[in-house]
């Protein structure tokens, strides 16, 4: 499995940014520079359901490192156990659920 070239984690949201470009949420890296790594949009018309809504949003893209730190290991001890692509019912659920993990981490950017 191959990674992206994305920014390191851990991300945390900045809420309410004064200084954001979009007048909303900035996501940054933990790291010494506080990088910024995305923005999620405050404005008015951004979602219906309000700021709750937008600052789940910015939670959820912070989460992003971790989540996907997460699907590498699931999908590392299922294939070190050999159940990743063990036959029969038993592991059907699981099987599926590990091609949705790649095809995710896919979507991410990952090679295989």
């Amino acid at each position: 499995m191959k990674k992206p070239n994305i920014t390191p984690g851990p991300w945390a949201p900045v809420f309410d940014n004064p200084l954001s470009i979009l007048q909303g949420h900035t996501i940054k890296a933990q790291d010494e520079a506080r990088t910024p790594v995305a923005e999620a949009f405050k404005g008015r018309g951004a979602s219906p359901k309000g700021a709750a809504e937008q600052k789940a949003n910015a939670r959820a893209i912070a989460a992003l490192p971790d989540l996907l730190e997460a699907i590498e290991e699931m999908l590392s001890e299922a294939e070190a156990a050999g159940i990743d692509t063990m036959p029969g019912d038993t592991f059907a659920g699981f099987l599926i659920a590990c091609e949705n993990a790649r095809q995710a981490l896919t979507k991410a950017g990952y090679t295989f």
